[in-house]
């Protein structure tokens, strides 16, 4: 989405005023949902990821098909 487009749909709103970041935020969790989760993880307790479960979870994300990329275990 373009700077313009977001101008576009800002309004007299909280969300309105802060949709640039917001849309920021969203496409950065998208390209790094390891560090988003652990962005929401509480102090005590949550997900702990593990590296092979970051790389997974990468790749699930960035690529159309892990077909070929991941084996499914042995």
């Amino acid at each position: 989405m373009t700077d313009e487009k977001l101008l576009l749909l800002q309004d007299d709103s909280i969300f309105g005023k802060n949709l640039k970041k917001y849309y920021e935020l969203v496409s950065w969790g998208r390209w790094m949902p390891d560090l988003f989760l652990d962005l929401l993880r509480p102090e005590h307790g949550g997900i702990k990821l593990h590296t092979d479960q970051r790389v997974f979870l990468r790749c699930d994300v960035r690529f159309m098909s892990m077909y070929g990329v991941f084996s499914r275990g042995n």
